[in-house]
């Protein structure tokens, strides 16, 4: 016997002309105002449309789909926040994900995302001292060295320090970053900047 959904459905055939249909996991018969209506025709083709379409026509009797039937599989992220950080020189695991600094491997990060490129971390501002000088400190959290970083401070009147540090911030490493006035600086910092005034970058940063 071939099945064939009409106007409903778009007329759908599958394999030996049996046509099956999944919607959104609710019987057709709740998904309309309509009843779906079913009828054979004279080559033995099963027809079901949201209307008759044939004087044979009748209302389909479709076992219904209840949402709450419906389970979907839950994944539980887990990363290495607790298990000290991602170790992206172990590299990936098995199944490509990361595995932590304490050697734990059920976390669900991908490698590629998380060990493809640095990340560089605001660790610490310090006060600055009599003529204006202070420091930022940056913390490379990532076993990629970070090119190029810069760190940059926005001031009250717009402006910004550009502060001066390393070029490279290695693997897990720590990079100072210092903002001093010399020769025609006029730009001298009274208060220790907070952490919405400061901008870091780097060249392979994402």
């Amino acid at each position: 016997m071939k099945v064939q959904f009409s106007s409903l459905l778009s007329s759908y055939r599958i394999g030996v002309g049996v046509s099956l249909v999944l919607l959104s996991g609710i019987s057709l018969s709740n998904s309309f105002a309509s009843p779906v209506y079913k009828w054979e025709d004279a080559n033995g083709v099963v027809h079901y449309a949201s209307s008759p379409k044939s004087k044979t026509a009748k209302p389909a009797e479709l076992a219904p789909i209840m949402r709450g039937e419906l389970r979907l599989a839950q994944q539980k992220f887990v990363g290495c926040e607790k298990h000290g950080g991602v170790d992206c020189r172990a590299g990936a695991d098995t199944d490509g994900s990361i595995v932590c600094s304490d050697g734990f491997k059920g976390a669900t990060n991908r490698y590629r995302f998380s060990c493809s490129s640095p990340k560089l971390d605001l660790a610490d501002v310090s006060a600055p001292g009599a003529d204006g000088a202070f420091s930022v400190f940056l913390r490379n959290s990532r076993s990629v060295l970070a090119k190029g970083p810069t760190v940059s401070v926005k001031l009250g009147d717009g402006s910004a320090l550009a502060l001066v540090g390393p070029k490279e911030i290695e693997p897990y490493g720590m990079g100072e970053f210092q903002w001093k006035p010399e020769g025609a600086q006029t730009h001298v910092v009274s208060e220790k900047p907070d952490a919405g005034q400061i901008t870091i970058s780097c060249l392979n940063c994402p």
